[in-house]
Formats: C-alpha cells, structure tokens, sequence
C-alpha cells in the first residue's frame, strides 16, 4: 500500500502499517450463516470462526503498538523494541486471560447455574478486559483466552439446552455492539471519502486480496505438513475470498485520532474496504459455494 499509493509526505511507512492492521482484522459471521444455510461442512466455519478471533487479537494489538509508534516519534522505537513490546502485550494478556477463565470456569462449575454462568460470563469477559488494560497488556488477547479457558473448564456441566441459551446472550450482545459501530459510520461517512480517496481504496482492495490469498494458501500448505486431515484447496479458496472486514475494521478506524495527518486517508480506505466486504464479497458467497460443490 506505501508503494501503491506512492506519497511518503501524505501516506508514510507507519500511516502504511497502521492501515494494515487494521485490514488484518476479519469478520466471518456472514459467511459462517451462509455456511449454515447451504449445510456447508461444520469444519470451514470453524475455521473462519476460529482464524477471525485470533486475527482480531492480533490485529488490536499491532494497531495499538503503531499507534503508539505514530504518536509519539517512530525513530525512537527499535524494531526490536517493537517486538518484545508485542510479544509483552500479546503473552501478557493471554496469561492474565488464562487465570481469569480458569477462575470463571471453576465457579460456574460450583453454582451449576444457567443463570449464573451467563453472568460469570459477562464478568470474565470484561473484568479480564479491563484488568488486562489497567496492567497495561492486551485487554483482547484476556478476553478471548478467558472465554476459550472458561468454555473448556466450565461448561462440560451444562446441558445443550444451557449452552444454547448462553449462545443466544451473546449474540446478542454481538448484534447491539454491531449495530452501534454500524450507526456511528452512518454519522461519519461522506461522499467526497470516495470521490477523493477512491484509488487508495482499490490499492487497499487489491493488498487486502492480495495478502489473504498469500498468507491462507501460503500458511494452510505449511500447516498442511503436520496434519492428519490438511484444509483442501476447496476450502482454502473459501477463507480466502471469506476473510470479510467489517465491526473491527471500523472501530480501529473510527478509533484514530484526528491529530495524525493521514488519520482521514486511513478512514477512507477502511470504508472503502469494509463496503467492498459487504456489497461484493459477502453476496458472491453463495455462489462461490454452490460453484466449489462443497457440501456436508
């Protein structure tokens, strides 16, 4: 994308690495309900699922270390620095995530209780969340490790019935913060994003394209080595074209401040992007599908 959009005054390295960051982030629950509705293979949306949650992670805190980066001096972080800066956030958050689920696990496993596992799990949830960021690691990386921890310790005493019913909790709590990131878009967008940004958003289209073919293709064949069952190239060709952007991509967006000179080009393209997700990648899915013949 830096050299695409080819302006190192307007667009430098780190507007550059910002923007990737916040493209990594990817958001399969269109495609997974599609999956469902054409009784595609359980496997492929787990794949999607489980790939986007930690893309997400990762993707939050690299935009959180580049953006420290943009607002401070770049000059004055090695990329060593860089690294075991990440590697601290990432580990620390997974860890302090991983004691907070264990906790929540047990508990819920004590009080056997629909009602409150649910609230077990809304406080594992954004208690390890917030404590994650009071001690300064990825509040993401907590929540993601407290509910896989919490999910593995507790809920091996809940009846289907029960853990459909805290599915349904947070589903909804999914759809409302959607609607919320969608609504706060709706107030911010303009027309002139596309009327003066539209050839970075179609460089963006095309590095976004681009580096999901490489790195499913390139990741799952490597994976594919140490595997019993490797992901086919049917399926592979379905996280490629399957790697949607959508809330994430706009909250880290919406998320830039103002005093960066290329926060509104980023913006822009991260628009573009996500409409292209919505409008082109999301709607071909089905055909996508029926045209591969997977089937369950």
């Amino acid at each position: 994308m830096y050299y695409g959009i080819g302006h190192a005054s307007g667009f430098p390295w780190i507007a550059a690495l910002l923007t990737g960051s916040i493209l990594a982030a990817t958001d399969p629950v269109a495609v997974v309900d599609k999956l469902k509705e054409l009784n595609a293979p359980t496997r492929l949306a787990v794949l999607l699922e489980g790939e986007s949650l930690l893309n997400d992670a990762t993707a939050i805190v690299l935009f959180g270390l580049f953006l420290s980066m943009a607002t401070v001096t770049i000059e004055s972080i090695s990329a060593a620095e860089g690294v075991i800066e990440f590697l601290k956030v990432f580990s620390g958050g997974a860890l302090l995530g991983l004691v907070i689920g264990y906790l929540a696990g047990v508990f819920s496993r004590l009080f056997c209780n629909i009602l409150m596992t649910g609230m077990l799990t809304l406080i594992a949830a954004y208690g390890s969340f917030l404590a994650a960021e009071a001690l300064q690691v990825s509040g993401v990386m907590s929540t993601l490790m407290a509910g896989i921890v919490m999910s593995l310790v507790g809920e091996k005493q809940m009846s289907r019935a029960e853990s459909n019913k805290n599915e349904y909790l947070w589903e909804v709590i999914s759809n409302i913060a959607n609607v919320f990131v969608f609504l706060v878009v709706g107030a911010v967008i303009t027309l002139s994003m596309f009327e003066e940004r539209w050839l970075a958003m179609i460089i963006a289209i095309a590095a976004v394209s681009l580096a999901r073919a490489v790195s499913v293709y390139g990741g799952l064949s490597l994976m594919s080595l140490f595997q019993k069952e490797p992901v086919n190239a049917k399926y592979q060709t379905v996280m490629v074209w399957g790697g949607l952007r959508g809330a994430i991509t706009l909250a880290l967006a919406l998320s830039l401040p103002t005093s960066l000179d290329y926060w509104w080009t980023i913006q822009s393209i991260a628009f573009g992007v996500v409409m292209f997700s919505l409008f082109i990648q999301a709607p071909s899915m089905r055909l996508l599908i029926k045209g591969l013949g997977i089937r369950s």
